[in-house]
């Protein structure tokens, strides 16, 4: 009995010092926090805005995690302005998981308000100075 218990130890020990063993490298996973400054769909790239004003270019694939803080959502989901970190490994730069953290504040742009038939109107509609009907143009 002593002996199964002893070479039972012995098992337990090996698997452990294999375990620590510093020569098993394990990838450590990087990380930048940014805002989005575009997402390239066919090229699979997204490029971050990150602290100081450096735009950072990473790859990412099917295989890439994209959250919404707890929430699963797809690439097209994200955009412009949106606050993220890109979790990556290594040198690479291949994104392994996206996480948004924030969405950003998004307008479409409205047109001011049309005065229909003064001249405000006509320079708002045309890219030219506004030349008198009765002057001749040069």
């Amino acid at each position: 009995m002593r002996k199964a218990f002893f070479v039972f130890f012995l098992l337990v020990s090996a698997l452990s010092i294999k375990a620590a063993d510093p020569s098993v490298v394990v990838p450590r996973m990087n990380q930048m926090n940014g805002s989005i400054l575009s997402i390239d769909t066919d090229s699979r790239v997204i490029r971050v805005t990150v602290e100081d004003g450096f735009n950072v270019e990473f790859a990412y694939s099917s295989k890439t995690q994209i959250s919404d803080r707890e929430h699963s959502v797809e690439i097209g989901e994200l955009g412009y302005g949106d606050q993220v970190i890109v979790k990556y490994e290594g040198r690479e730069l291949i994104a392994k998981r996206i996480e948004r953290l924030e969405k950003a504040h998004r307008t479409l742009p409205t047109l001011p308000p049309e005065t229909a038939g003064t001249e405000a109107s006509s320079d708002l509609l045309s890219s030219s100075p506004a030349v008198p009907a009765n002057q001749p143009t040069n």
